[in-house]
């Protein structure tokens, strides 16, 4: 009786943590949208992730990814859309390493896509 009280629980247990994954969205394509090819900030990009939920939502989302030797700043400008939810704005600094989040969209949008190195100060600005 108590082996069957202790297998229930580690059962539990584990579909509880196995929750937190299956609220992750998975990624079904990924599109490199402007990539820097010289100088300093090569390896630094933008790109489009086209993701789904569990329950089959859709969602672009747009990310820095820096893996070049100096920090960069990023800015995805909305243009236009026809999407009921949205969020982009902002300008972000992206250390190196790091993957940012710019911005998503649940349907497409037009979009301008800016990568660019922050000044002296480290400060991003405008590009």
């Amino acid at each position: 009786m108590r082996t069957g009280r202790f297998l229930t629980l580690v059962i539990g247990v584990l579909a509880l943590g196995g929750c937190e994954t299956l609220s992750e969205p998975s990624i079904l394509s990924s599109t490199v949208k402007v990539q820097a090819t010289s100088g300093p900030m090569v390896g630094a990009l933008i790109r489009t992730d086209l993701t789904q939920d569990m329950l089959g939502g859709m969602t672009y989302r747009e990310r820095a990814v820096n893996y070049s030797g100096v920090p960069v700043c990023a800015r995805v400008l909305l243009l236009s859309t026809n999407a009921s939810n949205y969020s982009y704005g902002g300008t972000h600094l992206v250390p190196v390493g790091a993957t940012v989040e710019l911005g998503y969209a649940d349907n497409g949008a037009t979009l301008e896509y800016d990568l660019w190195q922050p000044n002296a100060s480290g400060v991003c600005g405008y590009p």
